[in-house]
């Protein structure tokens, strides 16, 4: 755990940080983002002591770091930068090895974290450990970056915009490798961007700063529903609503007890369900050759039937899908639901335009804190 208590910078008469005061949860990833110049960089280099704060202190699990000599403390915090900053001369191996040679370590023991953590960043050690940097592609130096600063497991990691310098498909790439890790690694990260989409895809805390102060700090779904101010809302963009989208997979949205009927019996199972009161519900039904179709309860009044509203089911998604791309597949196919693949033995789920429409508009309509069903 990280906690910054009234930290701040002063490089002679300009202030870069104002006391500023913020707690990053153990294991989390606390992405700070703002304008240019708003001291962002300034605030993570201060937790290693690249930069020395001018007053207030940091405590990282509970202990402040000013009691640690710079070199032990540097050593229990990995540090990943844009522009990677690995050893032109040294091979890959050498450079992943550099902390824990400074800690002592063997030559056996180095060598087995080397070749693992190679494999953790989807690198084949035996086709990379003795290849110099120049001869590996931006992407492939940023995820040796990455290896280098995790390579004595720190418990800390600091990323300076780590992806900043690559194109957007190996970004995208790195991004998800990274998400894949943490999830297994569970360091406590300060992770400083430009980009607010980053900052949402990567962030279990985004910290929003602006003139060395901070704005607002929140979860990205609290952020996107309840910004603090006009100056916050105008950083996330107006499309607010549509970023919210990739935020939730669809088995945190989609309906899991959709009554399926069969299409032979349709008429009369519909009946039954009305009849017992239901009402505004998604229904799939399924015919004899297992083709899927739906309609919505609620659509069914008056001399309206079945015939009338029923449409084919024909995209299927994976629950841990995000529902922006639900979204996406449903204005590809001119359709307005998919189907979510349910657990072996489990029925499947069903996700509608409506239902996600309905959902992010709660979300944005909630108040500060207030927790958002389906």
């Amino acid at each position: 755990m990280i906690r910054l208590e009234g930290v701040g910078k002063d490089f002679g008469d300009f202030t870069a940080v104002k006391e500023l005061s913020l707690e990053i949860p153990e294991g989390k990833t606390c992405v700070m983002v703002g304008p240019s110049g708003c001291g962002k960089t300034t605030t993570m280099r201060m937790v290693n002591r690249l930069i020395e704060p001018t007053r207030g202190t940091v405590y990282i699990n509970d202990e402040d770091f000013k009691k640690k000599k710079v070199e032990v403390l540097r050593r229990d915090i990995g540090y990943v930068i844009q522009e990677v900053g690995l050893f032109p001369h040294r091979t890959i191996a050498e450079n992943i090895s550099t902390t824990p040679k400074l800690a002592g370590w063997d030559d056996k023991k180095i060598k087995q974290r080397v070749d693992e953590l190679l494999q953790l960043v989807e690198l084949d050690p035996e086709e990379n450990r003795n290849k110099f940097p120049r001869q590996l592609s931006g992407g492939q130096r940023q995820r040796v970056g990455l290896a280098r600063a995790m390579a004595a497991d720190p418990p800390v990691m600091l990323m300076d915009e780590p992806f900043a310098a690559v194109d957007p498909i190996t970004r995208e790439n790195l991004q998800n490798m990274f998400l894949r890790l943490q999830r297994k690694m569970k360091k406590t990260i300060i992770f400083v961007t430009h980009d607010i989409n980053e900052a949402i895809k990567m962030g279990d805390q985004i910290a929003i700063l602006k003139g060395g102060e901070l704005v607002q700090a929140d979860s990205p779904e609290e952020l996107l529903a309840n910004p603090k101010n006009q100056f916050v809302s105008d950083f996330i963009g107006e499309d607010r609503a549509i970023k919210i989208l990739d935020l939730f997979s669809t088995d945190e949205v989609m309906w899991t007890e959709a009554p399926v009927l069969s299409r032979s019996n349709m008429e009369e199972e519909t009946r039954n369900l009305i009849e017992k009161g239901e009402k505004a519900i998604p229904v799939i039904v399924e015919d004899e050759e297992g083709k899927k179709f739906w309609f919505d309860l609620d659509e069914i009044e008056g001399d309206v039937s079945i015939n009338d509203v029923i449409r084919p089911l024909e995209i299927t998604l994976e629950p841990t899908n995000s529902i922006k791309l639900a979204m996406a597949r449903m204005l590809e196919h001119n359709n307005d639901a998919v189907l979510i693949k349910g657990d072996e033995g489990e029925e499947p789920g069903i996700l509608t335009l409506k239902g996600i429409r309905n959902y992010v508009y709660r979300i944005c309509e909630s108040k500060p804190g207030e927790k958002v069903g389906i």
